[in-house]
């Protein structure tokens, strides 16, 4: 419920004299202002109705309070403005090039709509709706308008694309050998889609970020691809928590007991001190204090960005933290550390910690200034001596191993020619409610340039929970849990037949009970043995001139690869019997194998590689076995569906009761573990039971602060009785000229208690 605790609102809701408003408004010039000549409706609005519900996939009798939210706005409008020359047809009239909209968007234009009342205090309003127009049709016959708007979910356009992640399947068959699950939440799943669209649950990505991961509940990078598990170790899998509660959503967990470590690679090459301004970003939050323990297989590391390969070839940049809570900065010419320089030292109990780190190399004056930010606290730039740095790059995008040493969430890598301005000291304001969800993943669903809310339907709908925006435009996903938790609160507010009700009529079938859920599952995997990612299509598809040439090839599935120089081998071994990437060179003109030609992989995006050849001969190269059998071939990760399982569980009690009555719920790619379907069922068996009363089309005077999944209660104690305790799963609120403001609802009501 909207504004609960206001007396003044709640006493024109219940006056008998009531005197309804209504605001409504439309952005015209799409610039967040509703500041254009036309922008306000409210002086020739004469009807307006909303209408929110939830909609889900469990069959209509049982109604329980899942799904996804919708609302719509229709509104008709009549008459003149005080400040218009013309009636409001005219003056919404496309065809007119006198109207102030000639020539502007009249649908998907957003829009705002407040009801409310008069009180001796002035306007009471409360938000009902904020989306966008769908269409406008203007009656030159009776100078009317009807209006039709669609909810924010039309603000979910961008086209997703879901990273190609899954837990290879010797894990998820032997979890307990391997001692860590790389599963992925939903929470991870509904924010990826969101960040894609504008949304920010947590922190947005810096300006020229190369690199994120929002840790929420999978480590899948934000920014950036070629997602590769380096390591992973639980000390007990039945008690290791992955991920734990962070400043924002899920935090990956790391501590004595549990570590993970993921290597992954920026959207662009990774070359401090190119040019005189060009620095970097380091920012995370981090659960730290001034005592630490760490996993065995940890050794401080908490982010690392390099040229080519950490702490190998190129150069890298690495931030650790000591057991102490010593903030450092590494610099590493290939393996070897060639400056330490310390940041901030944290101290007392372990808490939540916002850390920067700003780093410009200067390649000409062979120095590296450094400077520091935690919680929001700066300290002066320091510069000191740095000589030796390579910037070896070897043709591919940067390279970040991200760990979680200790509970980590919100990494990123940014270009910054200097320090943001108020550096850590306007925390992020979250910009949608993101609950953590109840379901895990083996891997994501290979979804390619999806409906972004088409997505976030699918992932919700695989755990029944509640996903949608509310009358302001906020987007929220509460689970199943949540939302039963919610729905033992107290009644937010009670309607009687005496003042509240118009008419009551309640229904209750049998089929409302459900008492056997059954359920398939099938994980998304890695497989465990590389598949060919791609070989050459024909003898002259790669013929290659005298120097270095680069291919571009787009593979016929997205994978992550990681850098990998190829195998030169003679024709007598061809076609490779391993998974070794191999190719043969011949001469072109004379079909004489060439053993000096050297080629190597990168990758640029999931879906893309480019083949550097390097032909130091006078001569073309052709990759080929012979003059008809083409020789090159790339093997890499492939993705399948592990098994199907069927399972049932079954509420005895009410199936002792009521007969079997089983409950199918539809295959979902999402649901693939056997304990997340469990719980999922098990939370349905008993809300589905015992048979559930129905109130569908309830009229009730008018209430602007009901919201859905809100708790109610009816008492009409001339006719059917009550108290009854119900849950909102459907509103219909309308407002006209005549008759006022009124609410149809639909309920969900809770079982009679009997002895």
């Amino acid at each position: 419920m909207q504004r609960p605790d206001d007396p003044t609102l709640a006493a024109a809701v219940d006056s008998p004299a009531r005197h309804p408003l209504v605001s409504l408004r439309a952005d015209w010039g799409r610039d967040g202002t509703y500041s254009h000549a036309l922008s306000d409706l409210s002086d020739v609005t004469r009807e307006v109705t909303v209408e929110r519900s939830l909609t889900g996939d469990l069959p209509p009798e049982c109604t329980l309070v899942e799904g996804y939210a919708t609302a719509k706005l229709t509104a008709g409008l009549g008459g003149e403005r005080p400040s218009d020359p013309r009636d409001i047809a005219r003056m919404l009239s496309p065809f007119r090039s006198d109207s102030p909209l000639y020539g502007l968007p009249e649908v998907d234009v957003p829009i705002t709509c407040d009801l409310g009342f008069a009180t001796d205090a002035g306007p009471a309003m409360l938000r009902q709706f904020t989306g966008s127009t769908r269409s406008l049709a203007v009656s030159s016959a009776d100078r009317t308008v009807s209006m039709e708007a669609l909810d924010q979910a039309g603000r979910l356009r961008a086209p997703i694309t879901l990273p190609p992640i899954a837990e290879p399947d010797a894990t998820n068959a032997d979890p307990a050998y391997w001692g860590y699950r790389w599963l992925i939440n939903t929470q991870w799943i509904v924010d990826y889609v969101l960040r894609r669209n504008g949304i920010y649950f947590s922190p947005p990505p810096r300006p020229n970020c190369l690199w994120a991961m929002t840790c929420h509940g999978g480590l899948i990078p934000d920014v950036g691809y070629n997602h590769q598990y380096w390591n992973g170790a639980g000390t007990n899998i039945a008690t290791d928590k992955y991920y734990i509660p962070g400043v924002y959503g899920l935090a990956a967990n790391g501590g004595p007991t549990v570590v993970g470590i993921v290597n992954s690679s920026m959207t662009t090459p990774f070359v401090p001190g190119q040019t005189s301004d060009t620095a970097h970003l380091f920012e995370f939050l981090i659960k730290a204090g001034g005592s630490n323990t760490f996993h065995p297989y940890a050794d401080g590391l908490v982010i690392a960005a390099a040229t080519y390969q950490r702490q190998f070839n190129g150069g890298t940049f690495e931030i650790d933290i000591t057991t102490a809570g010593q903030l450092t900065l590494t610099a590493y010419n290939g393996s070897t550390a060639t400056l330490t320089v310390n940041g901030p030292k944290f101290s007392g109990a372990a808490a939540w910690h916002s850390v920067g780190c700003w780093v410009k190399y200067d390649v000409h004056a062979g120095t590296l200034t450094h400077q520091w930010m935690a919680d929001g606290v700066v300290t002066p730039p320091v510069t000191v001596p740095l000589t030796s740095f390579s910037l070896y790059t070897g043709g591919g995008n940067g390279v970040v191993w991200a760990a979680s040493t200790l509970p980590v969430q919100c990494m990123q890598v940014s270009l910054a020619a200097a320090p943001p301005a108020n550096w850590g000291k306007t925390p992020h304001v979250s910009q949608a409610d993101v609950d953590t969800g109840l379901n895990w993943l083996a891997g994501l669903p290979d979804v390619a340039n999806g409906d972004g809310w088409q997505v976030i339907r699918d992932a919700v709908a695989a755990e029944y929970g509640i996903v949608g925006f509310d009358e302001s435009g906020r987007f929220s996903f509460v689970n199943r849990d949540t939302a039963r938790a919610r729905a033992t609160a107290v009644p937010v507010r009670s309607l009687t037949s005496a003042v509240s009700l118009s008419d009551l009529s309640v229904s209750t079938a049998v089929d409302s009970v459900r008492n056997v859920i059954t359920s398939d599952y099938t994980p998304r995997l890695q497989t465990r043995d590389p598949v060919k990612v791609w070989e050459s299509p024909a003898v002259s598809a790669l013929d290659s001139p005298p120097g270095t040439s680069t291919i571009t090839i787009t593979l016929p599935f997205r994978t992550p690869l990681t850098r990998y120089q190829l195998t030169s081998l003679p024709p007598t071994s061809w076609p490779s019997t391993s998974d070794t990437d191999a190719f043969v060179s011949l001469n072109r003109d004379t079909g004489a194998r060439v053993s000096n030609v050297t080629v190597s992989r990168y990758q640029f995006s999931d879906a893309t590689i480019t083949l550097t050849i390097s032909n130091p001969n006078s001569f073309w190269v052709r990759f080929a076995k012979d003059s008809s059998t083409p020789a090159l071939v790339i093997w890499g990760p492939g993705f399948t569906s592990g098994s199907t399982t069927k399972q049932a569980w079954t509420n005895t009690t009410s199936a002792n009761t009521y007969g079997q009555r089983v409950l199918s719920l539809p295959s979902n790619d999402y649901r693939q573990q056997g304990d997340s379907a469990a719980a999922i069922a098990g939370s349905l068996l008993t809300d589905l039971a015992a048979p559930v009363p129905v109130l569908a089309d309830v009229p009730v005077v008018g209430d602007p602060r009901l919201q859905l999944a809100d708790v109610v209660t009816l008492s009409d104690p001339d006719g059917l009785g009550g108290p009854i305790r119900a849950h909102v799963i459907g509103i219909r609120r309308s407002l006209s000229d005549t008759d006022g403001l009124s609410d149809t609802l639909t309920l969900r009501a809770e079982p009679p208690t009997r002895g």
